[in-house]
C-alpha cells in the first residue's frame, strides 16, 4: 500500500486521515508493507504515522533553494519569482 505516488498532492496534508487508514490495516494484518510518498513537511504528522504502522517512507524534494522551491510548488502565500 503506497501514499503520495505524486498525482493526489502532499499526503501529509491529511496525516490524521492516512493514520487512521493506516491503524485500519494493521488492524487487520501485519503483512505487507506501507509506504509514504513526500516532501516530508510536517514532521509531527510522520511521526505519528510510524506510531500508527507505517514501514516506508521516500522524501522529495525538488529543490532547497527558497527561489527554486516556491517556483514549482507556488505556494499560495509566496509571491511569484518571475
Amino acid at each position: 500500500m503506497s501514499f503520495g505516488q505524486g498525482c493526489e498532492g502532499e499526503p501529509l496534508i491529511n496525516g490524521d486521515l492516512l493514520c487512521r487508514a493506516v491503524r485500519l490495516v494493521r488492524e487487520k494484518t501485519i503483512r505487507g508493507t506501507i509506504n509514504l510518498n513526500t516532501n516530508a513537511s510536517r514532521p509531527q504528522a510522520v511521526e505519528k504515522l510510524v506510531d500508527a504502522g507505517l514501514d516506508s517512507i521516500r522524501v522529495s524534494v525538488n529543490s532547497f533553494r527558497e527561489v527554486l522551491y516556491n517556483a514549482y510548488y507556488r505556494p499560495r502565500d509566496t509571491p511569484s519569482p518571475m
